[in-house]
């Protein structure tokens, strides 16, 4: 009996530990995500120039590309899947563009602008994992992707693209999430897995600048910290993820049977 309260105290405590390392103390002290510097670089955000707009197109499916894509590595895995998905978009889709904010030195625009997206080239150089979030202050309903992700294969689990958007239009809800399952237990909105109708976030632009970019996860503790209390008010979910206490349930049940065949 004894070891049975140790494993479910061991279990409650590393949930726990899983919980605190994503709250906003922890973000501030261990990662510096908030840019607490005097001038927060909004020129990050620049747009030199858009190529191809489509003002006309009904939505928008939103990619961020930055980086050395010249290195045959880096094309193989964002610049293909990224272009295979203009066709796969259509198919899916109709009348929704995709929209690339792309770096300046990238080369790709006329490539991209071939394959009938949308290019706006952006000022910086260094990440824009940021600028596929710029939409949501925008005109038209958006989606974020990530660039590597090939539209109808991004993993089980994950809902078909046409239905969850049908949904989602139908529901009259704001904002939108294509769910990662358990994952989403630590992590409730990933940067390229969610989206929302027109001007759905005006303030997005100084809400991004008050984060570090330059940090891994950046984008997904300014969804946490910024975005996710606006979803939790009018936000739709494609599908239902294991609740957490339902999952705190089933992991004590392994740890009790485990405990049984160990004794």
């Amino acid at each position: 009996m004894r070891k049975i309260v140790v494993g479910i105290l061991l279990a409650l405590g590393i949930l726990y530990l899983i919980h605190i390392t994503y709250t906003r103390r922890f973000v501030q002290r261990h990662f510096a995500i908030i840019n607490r510097t005097i001038n927060p670089r909004p020129e990050r955000f620049a747009i030199l120039q858009i190529l191809n707009p489509q003002p006309d197109a009904s939505g928008i499916l939103s990619v961020s590309l930055y980086g050395d894509l010249n290195v045959p590595s880096n094309h193989e895995r964002y610049v293909k899947p990224l272009l295979a998905n203009c066709n796969r978009l259509r198919e899916k889709l109709p009348g929704w563009v995709i929209r690339v904010y792309l770096s300046k030195k990238s080369g790709l625009s006329d490539e991209l602008v071939r394959k009938g997206c949308e290019v706006y080239i952006m000022n910086d150089d260094s990440t824009g994992i940021f600028w596929r979030f710029l939409p949501a202050a925008g005109d038209k309903p958006f989606l974020t992707h990530d660039a590597d992700m090939l539209i109808g294969e991004e993993g089980r689990g994950i809902p078909d693209l046409t239905e969850g958007v049908r949904k989602w239009q139908m529901s009259g809800k704001k904002f939108y999430r294509r769910a990662l399952g358990i994952i989403n237990h630590i992590v409730p909105i990933s940067g390229g897995m969610f989206g929302g109708i027109a001007r759905c976030v005006p303030d997005i632009l100084q809400r991004m600048l008050k984060y570090d970019d330059q940090r891994f996860g950046a984008d997904e503790i300014f969804l946490k910290r910024e975005i996710w209390p606006l979803f939790r008010r009018d936000g739709f979910y494609s599908e239902t993820i294991i609740p957490l206490w339902v999952l705190i349930i089933i992991i004590l049940l392994v740890i009790y049977v485990a405990v049984k065949l160990i004794t």
